[in-house]
Formats: structure tokens, sequence, C-alpha cells
């Protein structure tokens, strides 16, 4: 069976279909914007691991995809995951 992958250009496709999103580019790569404000781009920090998604939330979403999937977190505080 083969696996589906997700990368930048499929999640640009489903992110321009929503109300007020724009491409751009942020610190030299491709963004989504919302209003002029970043939601999304793809990770240019040496410590990104290939094929990552910068995804931006609130405080009070920070927990929300650790308890669907638990994948790495990392914050801009400590830049180190949170789970693994």
């Amino acid at each position: 069976m083969l696996k589906a992958t997700v990368n930048f250009d499929t999640v640009r496709k489903i992110s321009l279909a929503l109300p007020g999103v724009e491409e751009s580019t942020a610190w030299g790569a491709a963004a989504l914007k919302v209003r002029g404000k970043l939601m999304a781009c793809v990770p240019t920090h040496r410590s990104a691991e290939p094929g990552s998604l910068m995804v931006r939330v609130g405080f009070d979403c920070e927990a929300l995809p650790t308890a669907m999937h638990p994948l790495p977190v990392r914050t801009p505080e400590s830049w180190h995951p949170l789970v693994s």
C-alpha cells in the first residue's frame, strides 16, 4: 500500500482555498500569510528537519498537535523537542 506524502505544495493548495490566504515569503522561503501575518512556511533554521513545516499557532492551541498525533513540537524559546 502506498503512503500519501504531504509536502508544502499540498499545504499551499489547501490553504489558498481558504479566505484571505496569500502566497508570500518569509526568511527567503515559501510562506503562506493571512492579512499579512505568517500562517505557515518552510522552515529555514539549520535545525529543521527536511520536509518540515512551520505552522503558527496561539498558545491555547500548542497542545493540540500533540493530542492529535505525537509529532515533535518546537517553540522559539527552546528549539528543543517538547514531544518525541
